[in-house]
């Protein structure tokens, strides 16, 4: 029973490990500002989402 037990919060553990450990580190907010072609001024702007992979 002990090792079954064990076996069943093993697993439980690595699986929620594996939640906490997505690239979300890696995904920020920001904004992004456009700018028409030979501008020095944004046209718009919106937040983007901004992650390396």
């Amino acid at each position: 029973m002990r090792k079954k037990a064990v076996t069943f919060l093993s697993a439980v553990g690595l699986i929620l490990m594996s939640f906490g450990f997505s690239a979300k580190a890696d995904t920020v907010k920001v904004r992004c500002d456009f700018y028409p072609k030979g501008e020095d001024k944004a046209s718009a702007s919106e937040v983007c989402t901004f992650s390396q992979r």
